[in-house]
């Protein structure tokens, strides 16, 4: 009877408990004989280090311009906090993005720390960049004068910018469509005076103009019609004399 009555109760139990458990919340169970076990689980976010990136991995501009590089971070824990580094030295820039622009032509690198809210750091790629010194052009000669269908050919120089360029003369403030080489050459059919310069455009997008060069253009200089009979005399009048001292 009492081993009857224990049975009982211990099924009261487990009755009871499994009550509470579909009443209140859905838990676990494991069952050992007739006493029950509550295991509650909590679920932990575990999340990687951070990655970061920056883009374009590789630039080059002329002194005067200016990039933009941009970070792109993910994994680790957001939101990030972003440090930039150029050649070495913490700079004065704390966003997902870096406008670089400099002075000096050379070399340069440049990538950002990024720190998560947990407190991992991770470095990004080191980005290069190489920095030409500015565009500038000239032209020669710098004035010139000559006669009508005469040809004349101008020349330039460039320094600096980004190889390779591109050319447009202008003449009289109008662009000479047909001249888009290093050189100009005109051939002038009529009396005046002229400009000309150049304007030069490189790789990256920077442009230069030349100082403008001065064209002056004359009518032919021709013989007059009484000089060529005067020369015509005298050479007549030398040879007769010649003649008559060799028959003396």
């Amino acid at each position: 009877m009492e081993q009857h009555l224990r049975t009982v109760f211990s099924g009261l139990l487990f009755t009871l408990f499994l009550a509470s458990c579909l009443t209140f919340s859905i838990q676990p169970l494991k069952l050992y004989g007739s006493a029950v076990e509550i295991i509650n689980y909590r679920t932990a976010t575990v999340n990687g280090s951070p990655f970061v990136s920056v883009s374009p991995s590789t630039a080059i501009m002329d002194v005067g311009q200016s990039f933009i590089f941009t970070s792109t971070a993910s994994q680790g824990a957001p939101p990030y906090t972003y440090q930039w580094y150029l050649n070495g030295k913490v700079q004065d820039a704390n966003n997902s993005t870096y406008t670089f622009t400099t002075d000096s032509p050379g070399s340069y690198r440049l990538y950002v720390n990024v720190t998560d809210s947990a407190s991992n750091i991770v470095k990004s790629n080191v980005a290069s960049v190489t920095v030409n010194p500015a565009l500038s052009v000239t032209i020669s000669p710098t004035s010139a004068k000559v006669e009508i269908n005469q040809a004349l050919q101008f020349t330039s120089t460039m320094t600096g910018g980004t190889p390779p360029y591109s050319y447009k003369w202008y003449l009289d403030d109008s662009p000479v469509s047909s001249m888009t080489v290093s050189s100009l050459t005109l051939t002038p059919i009529l009396a005046g005076s002229h400009t000309t310069y150049l304007k030069v455009t490189d790789m990256v997008g920077m442009s230069a103009v030349s100082p403008t060069s001065s064209i002056t253009i004359i009518p032919t200089q021709e013989f007059p019609t009484i000089y060529i009979l005067l020369s015509f005399i005298i050479v007549v009048v030398l040879a007769v004399f010649i003649l008559k001292r060799r028959h003396k």
